[in-house]
């Protein structure tokens, strides 16, 4: 039995108390133009709040509490971490770079954070401790009653109170000792409350990883939010075999992967029915039918005339959710009552149901500014909202959500700065829940995480665990093979100078971009890690680079940085993204594109020296513009990546090169008498060449079924060495499903 006197001591109203504030308890502390409340949690700068992530704000914290003092990392990581399982130099780094970037503080002359190389780090910038009154607390002068009403110090009280003369609770009009002892009585079952739950633990945590699949193949699209599905013995996915999405079903404790055995030969998963009736499948093309697979196996059922590119099951398995375009659609469980919920401007993914069927959340991809985020809308089809307000301040993205089945927590998958995490968001209001409302991350490397899902016991997640890697192959036309060039390093985006002396390329995964020599001696990176670099090219004259690249997670622009590295300038004032830029031969003219995603997707030139920008007559629905190098033709690519087209300057007229089939990343051969390109929907995804003047197609290369291609942010990327050899990035990277064993508050 608990104290009497202490629950009567929670109860009654205790006189305001000024309590000291300090860094290392709570308070209010002040740096700069910035304001760190330790109380609640929250940095502000000039009165607004600026996201920092939960583990990087107890990073901050810690150093705010010890000013001028070096921290080691050792005392960060008991700190933070204590026992999660982590990388925990990866994670201390990561929280490290993103203070720096929400403070915009510098490592090489800080202002705020110093780094003692492989020691530590210390806060440097002067503190003003500012005085709050804060809420009161009880301590060792907290009062409580005695038999006769009046008050004492809680000490004086002995643990073996008199239980015996609390009275019964008959009305708000009897006697002052009795309204007390009622009181009591309350406080009591509040607090048995408060300490029952303060017995669960106060967040989740991972307490076990455990690998099921170790067949090595790629199991996340670059096109789509990844998804599996679990009936609790066995995970349903969708993985890359002879260059098609194939179903595929592993143990849920681990094994073997096994085909499913269906007539969809070219799907992916989108959600589970209840009761393990069957899996609801997607096509492989953008809006494509969507299909009920029968389980274990059987022949793929079209469901009604519905075209989707992702789609989810109500929780009752009466109703269905699903995105054609950019609009977001409800129906009936057999497709049936179709009706628009939603239309908005980005792609939409994996919608999901919340548990009582109200609200669904859903992944929007914006193509602007290349970033996902979480949005929610309720089942009526109002309150559109994104989940978390400003989230893109720190250039996060978040994505893939799906709530736990008791519905106390939606998990999602976040990234920063090229990590992928999965976190936890608490949904719970209970009485005796008194958990805090900011998102829990749940992993913290080496590995990515991606896709989380819950099993339907709850007790575990499945997601799957990436960690991203490529080696570059050229093809050797006496061997008729792909070997290892430049030492097969992870990079992509080659662009070699004008006299062949330099090389460009960008990093892979990370999205830096670097200079070197062509033979790879003297390497050297050219922009921050705060930016994320793609497709650079050459300017003609050799002194500069221009590329395509986000920084901190703003909108795709095209920049322009010297050959010698330096401040990379935006090609294009203001937040308009533009992808792809691409030379002219006489270096007066870039041509750049719109997201392929967005409506008004075309070809725009730019004037370098005036910055005048016009659009580019008949370009709509292309992407991927490629000038030719005597500077007459100009080959693009239509949005679909079905059809690659020239326009001639000189007649100011479109043709078709290649009418209905897959063509990615185009390159002029050096004479321009060839545009090589490569298919990624056949098998062993070939390499062609088409010939410009009589539009004959070849056949070059083939890559090997072993020798997958590498994601990144700019697709599967393909280009030419300096002698029209063909290049690409093999995917070597680890990709495998994962059971997380998650103890739950």
């Amino acid at each position: 039995m608990y104290n009497f006197c202490a629950c009567v001591a929670l109860v009654l109203p205790l006189p305001r108390a000024a309590l000291p504030t300090d860094t290392n308890r709570r308070g209010l502390v002040r740096f700069d133009v910035y304001e760190l409340d330790l109380e609640n949690g929250e940095l502000r700068k000039q009165g607004r709040p600026v996201r920092l992530q939960p583990q990087p704000f107890k990073v901050l914290a810690k150093l705010v509490s010890e000013p001028g003092r070096l921290v080691t990392r050792e005392e960060l990581q008991h700190h933070v971490w204590d026992d999660t399982f982590v990388d925990f130099e990866r994670g201390l780094n990561f929280c490290i770079r993103q203070i720096r970037a929400v403070l915009a503080d510098d490592v090489e002359t800080p202002r705020f954070i110093e780094t003692v190389p492989r020691r530590g780090y210390r806060f440097i910038a002067p503190l003003e401790l500012v005085d709050r009154e804060l809420e009161p607390r009880l301590a060792t002068s907290a009062v409580t009653t005695t038999d006769q009403g009046s008050l004492a110090p809680l000490d004086s009280v002995g643990e073996s109170a008199d239980f015996s003369r609390i009275g019964p609770v008959y009305s708000a009009t009897v006697r002052p000792r009795r309204w007390l002892a009622a009181l009591a009585v309350l406080g009591c079952l509040a607090i048995t409350g408060i300490i029952a739950e303060s017995r669960l633990p106060s967040a989740p945590k991972v307490l076990n990883y455990l690998q099921i699949t170790r067949d090595g193949a790629m199991k996340t699209s670059a096109v789509c939010c990844p998804a599996l599905a679990s009936d609790d013995s066995r995970v349903y996915f969708s993985e890359m075999k002879s260059g098609r999405w194939t179903l595929a079903q592993v143990s849920a404790q681990g094994g073997e992967v096994v085909p499913l055995s269906t007539s969809l030969h070219n799907g992916g998963i989108g959600d589970i029915f209840p009761a393990g009736r069957g899996l609801l499948a997607t096509s492989a093309e953008m809006d494509g039918p969507l299909w009920v697979v029968p389980l274990p196996g059987g022949s793929a059922q079209r469901l009604a005339d519905l075209l989707a590119h992702d789609a989810t099951v109500s929780p009752d398995g009466k109703k269905l959710v699903y995105a054609s375009g950019q609009t977001l659609y409800v129906a009936n469980a057999d497709g049936g009552d179709p009706r628009p919920l939603a239309k908005l401007k980005g792609t939409i993914f994996r919608p999901r149901w919340s548990i009582d069927q109200k609200v669904i959340r859903f992944t929007l991809h914006d193509p602007g500014a290349e970033l996902d985020s979480l949005w929610e809308i309720s089942s009526t089809g109002t309150n559109l909202r994104p989940l978390f307000s400003g989230q893109q301040n720190d250039g996060s993205e978040q994505c893939c959500g799906v709530w736990t089945p008791d519905g106390k927590f939606f998990v999602y998958q976040s990234t920063y700065q090229g990590q992928t995490n999965i976190w936890a968001l608490p949904e719970d209001r209970g009485l005796f829940h008194w958990r805090s409302s900011n998102p829990v991350q749940l992993t913290a490397g080496p590995l990515n995480f991606l896709g989380p899902t819950p099993s339907q016991n709850g007790k575990r997640l499945f997601a799957i665990g990436q960690r991203s890697r490529g080696e570059l192959m050229r093809y050797d036309p006496a061997a008729r093979q792909f070997v290892s060039y430049l030492g097969g390093i992870s990079a992509e985006g080659l662009d070699f100078s004008p006299d062949g002396q330099w090389v460009v390329y960008v990093s892979y995964p990370d999205g830096r971009l670097w200079r070197s020599r062509a033979d790879g001696k003297e390497q050297q990176p050219l922009t921050p890690p705060e930016i994320t670099a793609s497709l650079p090219r050459w300017a003609p004259d050799g002194h500069s680079i221009v590329f395509t690249g986000s920084r901190s997670g703003g909108p795709w622009k095209s920049f322009v940085i010297s050959a010698q590295g330096g401040i990379p300038e935006p090609l294009v004032p203001g937040e308009s993204p533009e992808f792809d830029s691409v030379w002219s031969p006489d270096g007066k003219t870039l041509a750049f594109a719109e997201s392929v995603l967005s409506p008004s997707a075309g070809i725009h030139l730019i004037d370098f020296a005036t910055r005048r920008v016009s659009r580019l007559s008949g370009s709509d629905d292309m992407f991927s513009p490629r000038w030719s190098p005597d500077g007459r033709f100009l080959a693009v690519v239509t949005t679909d990546s079905l059809n690659l087209r020239l326009f001639d300057f000189s007649s100011q007229k479109w043709r078709t090169l290649v009418r209905n089939q897959h063509v990615s990343y185009p390159s002029w051969s050096r004479d321009g008498s060839y545009v090589y390109f490569r298919s990624l929907l056949e098998d062993s995804t070939p390499f062609f060449r088409v010939r410009v003047r009589d539009q004959l197609i070849e056949r070059v290369a083939e890559v090997p079924i072993s020798g997958n291609t590498a994601f990144s942010v700019s697709g599967s990327w393909s280009g030419l060495a300096p002698d029209d050899s063909l290049l690409f990035l093999r995917d070597t990277s680890f990709e495998e499903i994962y059971a997380l064993e998650v103890r739950w508050p």
